[in-house]
């Protein structure tokens, strides 16, 4: 992507020659700060919202007379939330979410059409139980719903309820609420109670793929994995249920993949190519949503939302219509869902759950 389009700039711009290192994501935030602070490493980036901590510190702020804040927050979703100490250090390309994927022929199977769709949790689970095949011994062989990837749909369940994922000084993580028991209780009530899904099968998208569940709860990005790796799967999406379909605050959390990144230290003549080119990422529609469609992000810039390439992929074109009842909550470090993943997995698997939920 990032080749194809740096040779399109060089075009306009001549004078402008870009080489590549490609790391893992692992390493990236390891090498790279590190190289750039000894004016070793690149003078632009590959950026990432949940390494803040780690890479701002040496990043170039995008300056007012190149990107305006109130022209920038004019054609793009989210600037305000991505704005740090008053400065800007990149916009959003595009946003995800979470959305309910289903298997087409196993819906119709069920002789299920799009009326069925359900709008709030209890509609939901109904269906859920529908959906589900069990052999004679009682053994999931389809899940009507496969969630094992429970730490995000549990961050969606709370912003449904109005409450926020963290107290008053925005870091301590807030788990003991009426709100967190309701969330656990309705992921317990479809896997034991309903029977509707199961902790041993493997992860929501490869189950999906492989047909052993008939819905998954997944993020954007897996629709261009089964478009590369299952292009036979027919499936469809639809947007989060909720616990009140006429009152609800937001579906759940949005993140977005973010402009490329500006080493403060690099010389003046490549921080003003640099700062050039991502004004030229923001500038270009036709990069944007060759970015977003590759990604399964609905555009954060207002004016594409209605492009036909995004309303024409069933998944991102839910993401565009639930943008506006999504929240950004701001970095949120890793570890914070993988902490959540580990109390989550004894919901589904363990026969501590009871205790857990009582």
């Amino acid at each position: 992507y990032y080749t194809k389009w740096s040779s399109e700039y060089s075009k306009i711009h001549p004078n402008v020659s870009f080489e590549f290192t490609i790391t893992s994501f692992d390493d990236h935030w390891k090498k790279v700060p590190m190289a750039i602070q000894s004016k070793s490493g690149p003078d632009i980036f590959w950026m990432h919202n949940s390494v803040n901590e780690i890479m701002l510190p040496h990043m170039e702020a995008l300056p007012e007379d190149k990107f305006p804040i109130d022209q920038v927050k004019a054609d793009f979703r989210n600037v305000e939330a991505n704005i740090v100490d008053g400065k800007l250090y990149y916009v959003d390309m595009g946003l995800m979410t979470g959305v309910i994927f289903y298997n087409k022929d196993i819906w119709e199977e069920a002789g299920l059409t799009d009326a069925d769709i359900p709008k709030n949790w209890d509609d939901f689970r109904e269906i859920a139980k529908q959906l589900t095949v069990k052999d004679d011994k009682g053994n999931i062989q389809v899940a009507g719903f496969n969630t094992n990837n429970a730490e995000y749909i549990w961050v969606d369940l709370m912003y449904q309820q109005g409450k926020w994922l963290f107290g008053p000084d925005e870091e301590t993580p807030v788990f003991e609420s009426k709100e967190a028991l309701n969330a656990a209780q309705l992921m317990y009530d479809i896997y034991n109670t309903d029977g509707s899904g199961s902790g041993t099968q493997p992860k929501g998208e490869e189950a999906f793929a492989n047909g052993k569940a008939a819905m998954i709860y997944c993020w954007g990005w897996a629709s261009n994995y089964f478009k590369s790796n299952f292009p036979d799967l027919n499936y469809g999406a639809f947007a989060l249920p909720v616990f009140d379909e006429n009152s609800f605050p937001a579906y759940g959390r949005t993140n977005g993949d973010v402009s490329v990144g500006v080493s403060k230290y690099a010389d003046d003549a490549k921080k003003e190519a640099a700062l050039d080119f991502v004004l030229y990422q923001m500038c270009n529609d036709d990069m944007i949503i060759e970015y977003d469609v590759f990604d399964g992000m609905a555009p954060s810039k207002y004016s594409l939302s209605d492009h036909p390439s995004i309303q024409e992929e069933p998944v991102l074109k839910v993401e565009a219509e639930m943008l506006d009842k999504s929240i950004w909550p701001g970095a949120v470090p890793d570890n914070y869902f993988s902490d959540i993943q580990k109390y989550i997995c004894l919901l589904y698997t363990s026969d501590a759950a009871d205790d857990l939920i009582g």
